[in-house]
């Protein structure tokens, strides 16, 4: 990201485009949602190799009947207790989720505990998707917490975004296309401010993350369940296929949430290091 500002900042100068660094207003970028965490730290004993630790595919699994879903009725009765009104009480709030998660993934998360199961060792795989899928949720449900009152501007959304409102779309083309770059970037450079201005000025309603918050509850304190009694070997056959069932509800869960999709296509949108790098 700082390497695509720095040659655009520098070009934008040359062609007579307002240049970087003139406002104050900017935030430090914004820092993509750290999915790379997707394979959770592992106890130091637990020696396995890359191709240990490579995902393999588990053999088929019937999942459980469990229900993790909150109806209508027990989302409007938890509603009653504590709410979530700005962005401190939505972080206060998901800090009990976050730290289940970390004493899960402390011990190498449900993969390894599959992983010291013995019988279940094969299936272990299962465990790696749920971390996968479970950090990934709490990675975004940290990030509709911080921006939803609007996504803070990094120095290229910021330059986009302000170029495009002062001089116009067909302006903004026109000198990028003068410095030689490509169609292909000027279109994206162009999508990624209208993007930056867009999210910049969003407003999310607080009370219904709350409710993301209550449902994304049930997932972490099952997530702790389902790790104590593999840890136990209490009854493996039902709990993995409690596990699978926690699984495709957390993945069903991140694909039809508002708040999950508004996070990771904030994720998706934002450029990255070496995004541009070949200008």
């Amino acid at each position: 990201m700082k390497i695509a500002t720095i040659v655009l900042c520098g070009l934008l100068a040359v062609a007579g485009l307002s240049a970087c660094g003139d406002e104050a207003t900017v935030s430090d970028p914004h820092k993509p949602l750290p999915l790379a965490m997707d394979m959770p730290d592992t106890d130091p004993g637990l020696k396995k190799s890359k191709q240990d630790v490579r995902a393999k595919a588990a053999p088929d699994v019937v999942k459980s009947k469990i229900d993790f879903i909150l109806s209508e009725k027990e989302i409007a009765d938890k509603l009653a207790g504590e709410a979530v009104v700005d962005k401190v009480s939505c972080l206060e709030r998901i800090a009990p989720q976050e730290s289940l998660k970390h004493s899960v993934q402390r011990d190498g998360g449900m993969w390894g505990y599959l992983e010291q199961t013995g019988e279940l060792k094969k299936y272990s795989s299962i465990g790696m998707l749920l971390d996968t899928k479970f950090n990934k949720m709490m990675f975004a449900l940290r990030h509709i917490c911080e921006t939803a009152k609007g996504l803070p501007f990094e120095n290229l959304g910021y330059l986009m975004s302000r170029d495009l409102k002062n001089l116009g779309e067909e302006k903004v083309r026109e000198k990028l296309m003068m410095m030689g770059i490509p169609l292909a970037d000027i279109d994206d450079f162009v999508e990624y401010g209208k993007f930056a201005a867009e999210a910049n000025k969003r407003s999310i309603d607080y009370s219904s993350i709350h409710k993301t918050i209550l449902q994304t509850e049930v997932f972490a304190t099952k997530y702790r369940e389902f790790a104590d009694r593999l840890s136990r070997k209490e009854n493996l056959e039902a709990t993995l296929a409690d596990v699978q069932a926690l699984h495709d509800a957390v993945e069903k869960f991140i694909a039809k949430n508002d708040h999950m999709i508004t996070a990771l296509h904030d994720d998706n949108t934002l450029p990255y290091e070496d995004l541009y790098s070949e200008m």
